[in-house]
């Protein structure tokens, strides 16, 4: 099969997350699932960075697009016009594509298809766009993030911070996985995992470092489709982000307990703390979807956790069956994920300052229906994977004000090491994006008092 195929699916994959509001890495896991016998891995790998990076850089794609054709871009046809964005993007952003292939590839792939008298004005563009300059990086780096974001990191968190924040968007994070401490031993995962990337014939020169926060992680480059290898079939490994695993982690999960993870899919909190009771205990894992449900359910098998038991439910509606009845509640909340832009650059796109707004107050609802789930004594654990003071630090002072059975747990300790910029500890930890590492995230955790 030729590359022909994965920049076919590219620009289809582009035109649902950017015209149609799909989210990236939803389409991206159904093309890969669905093209698997069609595009070796080589192949997969280049899709999914096609993809990625064309939606990253949308902002001065489209601008140099509007700036070379006769067309405005708004009135392109919708595959034309994504077909287009994926040939800037190979000219200016894929270092490992001549610019004769991109243009000849892309021109081909509109050949190929019943538009192929648009050939000539596809070829024109990319052609133009080849004269055209490429914007410098840091004059760019602030345009994948809208300016409201921009405006509020300014205001959270000062000048400085925030220009960390919109450049490391642009910055390639490794591949995070999770050993499974039930399977293998940090000694023999190890073993393993580079006995498995040294035989794949498209690891190339494969790299693996071990986690700084969380035991267990490792970060990988060069992994081909992670999907096929024997360790994740058997279980012994998930790919999850390191700052995941914290959340998760900040849960102290002890073997025996009741736990209700709500909002739990695709499951990879319930899956690290299932690990850290060592498979003793129970459970709930909650969501509200009944096919993300199913992701919990695999999940759960393949990795041998028989204490997970998953359902569907709706994270703002208390049970009466609930009321006090765990030792343990993680509220994962939906938010912002302004932490994750540079894994999910599409949030960019779909999200915005009023959806903001009713996040807020759906976080807040979610919260209120977990504190009615926990028992005296218990815990009650908030995170998000965003960057976002309303939606963190000013969520959480808000509802300790209305709930005084409640106060903060201070988390000063309860991470192997915190080295230098990576984070923040005072109301909840914040861990910042890092080159080379983990997205951004926040976590609080909070006691109810036995007599309230």
């Amino acid at each position: 099969m030729t590359a022909d195929k994965a920049r076919l699916l590219g620009a289809e994959a582009v035109k649902r997350v950017i015209d149609e509001g799909a989210y990236a890495s939803l389409v991206i896991d159904q093309t890969l699932k669905s093209a698997e016998q069609e595009l070796n891995e080589r192949e997969q790998r280049f899709f999914t960075t096609l993809v990625y990076t064309t939606i990253e850089h949308q902002a001065a794609i489209d601008a140099v697009i509007g700036k070379v054709s006769k067309t405005p871009i708004e009135k392109m046809k919708p595959f034309v016009r994504a077909l287009l964005r994926i040939g800037v993007c190979q000219l200016w952003y894929l270092d490992g594509v001549k610019p004769h292939a991109a243009v000849y590839e892309t021109v081909g792939v509109i050949k190929a298809s019943k538009m192929r008298n648009l050939a000539p004005f596809v070829n024109g563009v990319l052609r133009a766009v080849q004269r055209e300059e490429k914007p410098a990086a840091d004059g760019e780096s602030l345009l994948s993030v809208p300016d409201w974001v921009v405006s509020m990191w300014e205001k959270d968190y000062g000048e400085e911070r925030c220009r960390y924040l919109t450049q490391i968007v642009k910055t390639k994070r490794p591949v995070c996985v999770r050993r499974n401490p039930l399977k293998l031993s940090a000694e023999a995962f190890e073993a393993a995992l580079r006995e498995t990337l040294e035989t794949s014939a498209q690891s190339g020169n494969a790299s693996v470092k071990r986690g700084t926060l969380a035991e267990g992680a490792y970060y990988l480059e060069r992994t081909g489709n992670i999907g096929a290898w024997k360790l994740y079939q058997n279980g012994s490994l998930s790919v999850q982000d390191e700052s995941s695993m914290v959340a998760a982690m900040m849960a102290d999960a002890k073997s025996g307990e009741r736990i209700l993870d709500l909002c739990a899919a695709p499951g990879g909190k319930s899956m690290v703390m299932a690990e850290s009771m060592g498979n003793i205990g129970e459970i709930i894992s909650r969501d509200l979807h009944e096919h993300r449900v199913c992701l919990i359910e695999e999940n759960a098998r393949r990795l041998g956790l028989t204490i997970i038991k998953a359902e569907q439910g709706d994270a703002t509606k208390a049970l009466e069956k609930d009321a006090e009845a765990f030792d343990k509640v993680l509220a994962d909340v939906p938010c912002s994920g302004l932490g994750i832009l540079r894994s999910k650059p599409d949030i960019a796109l779909h999200h915005t300052e009023e959806d903001h707004q009713h996040l807020l107050q759906l976080q807040r609802q979610i919260l209120e229906t977990a504190v009615k789930a926990v028992r005296d004594g218990g815990r009650l654990i908030y995170s998000t994977c965003t960057l976002s003071k309303e939606e963190n630090e000013n969520q959480v002072l808000a509802f300790l004000k209305d709930h005084p059975e409640m106060h903060l747990i201070d988390l000063t300790g309860k991470l192997p090491s915190l080295p230098g910029e990576d984070g923040v500890l005072g109301c909840g930890l914040t861990l910042w994006p890092v080159d080379g590492g983990h997205d951004g995230f926040y976590v609080a955790v909070m006691e109810k008092t036995a007599e309230h």
